[in-house]
């Protein structure tokens, strides 16, 4: 998937459970969105940080730990840790819808390298760059322009 349709969905996925509409925890959720690709050097990401980017590409290749539970959960549990902190709260859901879309295209991602079984969420799955996949970027993008203004409406429907 292309950095937009991570931003979009991790602002959706995030704003569907909870963080704060404010700056620094939706730019913490950005970054989390895009931080799994540090270890493809032609990611955005990757261009940003070239150096980290190709190190960990040479080393890991693209979709391996970053891309892993193990990092996902060292996030999770060092939210139960510093559970007041919406900026750990927003970089960690940012990271892990990063890890649901990136199942939902054809290559799947090895949730626990160096197993090498990559989990895909459906079978034939979202090719990056396709029409599916700009297409569902602005479901996500409208789907959080929604949760802007109806996301109270929304919490006060859930029991």
């Amino acid at each position: 998937m292309r950095f937009y349709t991570h931003i979009a969905f991790g602002l959706f996925f995030s704003g569907l459970l909870g963080v704060p509409f404010e700056f620094l925890p939706l730019l913490f959720v950005i970054l989390g969105s895009v931080l799994p690709d540090i270890d493809y050097p032609f990611s955005f990401i990757g261009r940003l940080f070239p150096r980290i980017s190709r190190q960990l590409y040479n080393t890991v290749g693209h979709r391996s730990v970053t891309h892993s539970v193990y990092v996902a959960l060292a996030l999770v549990i060092s939210g139960f840790i510093f559970s007041d902190n919406p900026l750990l709260f927003g970089l960690t859901l940012g990271y892990i819808s990063h890890l649901i879309l990136d199942m939902g295209t054809p290559s799947g991602v090895q949730l626990a390298p160096p197993a090498g079984y990559a989990f895909t969420i459906f079978e034939g799955g979202v090719e990056t760059g396709s029409k599916k996949e700009k297409l569902l970027a602005v479901i996500f993008i409208a789907g959080f322009i929604l949760l802007l203004f109806f996301r109270g409406l929304l919490y006060s429907l859930i029991p």
